[in-house]
């Protein structure tokens, strides 16, 4: 009869693991399903990966930024449709590539990766850069409407 470590350890070997606990029961699946990067240089994993870590508690050096100016940049960036080298072409992702993202915009830790928290945060940005312009345009409709009617 094998001990719950050797147990965990086979199924570990298989790429699976499975944790109980009496409350609930869990199960982990752990898939590779290609290689993106290496990351050799002891530097920890990224903060955002499904959720990003946004506490105003964790950030310093706070400075407002120039939505229409985002807008502008993400007006003018290629956004493609490709795979992985490692998928088969027939898995489609849409995106543009890290090298123009960081080039438009100036953030993120290197030219190769886009951090999902600048990405939501230039979509957000040009998402209120957008409202602006709309606001203003039908304000500027309604004035018009308005002498219109004056005519």
């Amino acid at each position: 009869m094998k001990t719950k470590k050797e147990e965990t350890k086979s199924k570990r070997d298989e790429g699976k693991v499975e944790v109980k606990n009496p409350k609930k029961e869990f199960k982990i699946e752990i898939v590779k399903v290609g290689k993106l990067d290496e990351n050799t240089s002891g530097v920890p994993m990224p903060v955002c990966q499904y959720d990003c870590r946004s506490d105003r508690n964790i950030k310093e050096n706070f400075a407002l930024v120039d939505r229409h100016q985002i807008l502008a940049h993400l007006a003018t960036m290629p956004v493609e449709s490709w795979n992985y080298k490692f998928q088969s072409p027939d898995i489609r992702h849409i995106g543009p590539m890290a090298q123009d993202f960081a080039s438009a915009f100036g953030v993120g830790e290197d030219e190769k990766h886009i951090n999902m928290v600048d990405a939501f945060g230039v979509a957000l940005a040009s998402i209120q850069a957008l409202y602006e312009m709309i606001q203003d345009r039908d304000a500027k409709i309604s004035a018009l409407e308005e002498r219109l009617r004056g005519l």
